[in-house]
């Protein structure tokens, strides 16, 4: 356990952001290939980045990720929630299945978004 003394450095969240910008699909959104997997902690770190340090490439790939998921596949929309994973590279097929946990990390980043922009 760290002592409440103890902060991440900002240079380790700079190299964090650094990679993420690196490896972002902005054809499609997300990071790697299929299967992909919504990333709502990274884009978390992502949007709390821009709400703190004002970092526009942050809030434009965070909303980018977002956004290409929410209009492909991964969203239900006739029973609403999202989907664990897409099979292909655009987010357009599902795998079928829903985990709570995961639509619960994905509602508050979603939320978050919202809220900041």
């Amino acid at each position: 356990m760290l002592p409440e003394t103890e902060h991440i450095l900002p240079d380790v969240l700079d190299h964090a952001a650094e990679a993420l910008f690196r490896k972002y699909d902005w054809k499609d959104g997300g990071w790697g290939n299929a299967p992909k997997f919504p990333q709502s902690m990274v884009i978390e770190f992502l949007l709390r980045r821009y709400h703190r340090s004002g970092d526009k490439l942050a809030l434009d790939m965070a909303t980018h990720a977002l956004r290409s998921m929410v209009r492909g596949g991964l969203y239900d929309l006739i029973g609403g929630g999202f989907h664990r994973y897409s099979v292909d590279n655009q987010w357009l097929l599902p795998h079928f299945e829903k985990m709570l946990y995961d639509n619960t990390l994905l509602i508050r980043s979603y939320l978050y978004a919202w809220q900041i922009t």
